[in-house]
């Protein structure tokens, strides 16, 4: 027997991930929301919400499944130096989404940009 999952079913996971109203560039992949606080060294307003100013609309994966496009943010300003190597989508309460960001030394008072990136979920295989 054949495996499926419906696309409604996976854009409620993504919609879930559109609720964060947060995102953070940390050192490190944070455990936790709670574990955010001593690996945090930028963050910026997210508005949540899917087709929205944070957030695209649901798309088709890039190989299967479903997708949301977290929209690029410039000039985030640095709180705390270190390497950045992590970004971070939470909701005020949990770590919604952690992905990889690439290496980069930042300095408390200077800024940062992340490139526009996709939460994907690709279709199951047989």
């Amino acid at each position: 027997m054949g495996k499926f999952t419906d696309d409604t079913v996976l854009e409620a996971a993504l919609a879930k991930v559109a609720t964060a109203n947060r995102m953070t560039i940390t050192s490190a992949q944070p455990p936790n929301f709670a574990g955010i606080a001593a690996l945090l060294l930028a963050s910026a307003v997210q508005t949540p919400g899917v087709g929205g100013v944070s957030y695209s609309a649901f798309a088709d994966g890039d190989v299967s499944g479903r997708k949301i496009t977290v929209q690029a943010k410039t000039g985030v300003n640095v709180s705390n130096g270190g390497t950045a190597s992590h970004v971070n989508l939470d909701d005020g309460t949990r770590l919604l989404h952690c992905t990889t960001f690439t290496g980069q030394s930042v300095s408390a008072g200077n800024t940062i940009n992340v490139a526009a990136y996709d939460v994907e979920f690709a279709d199951v295989t047989p």
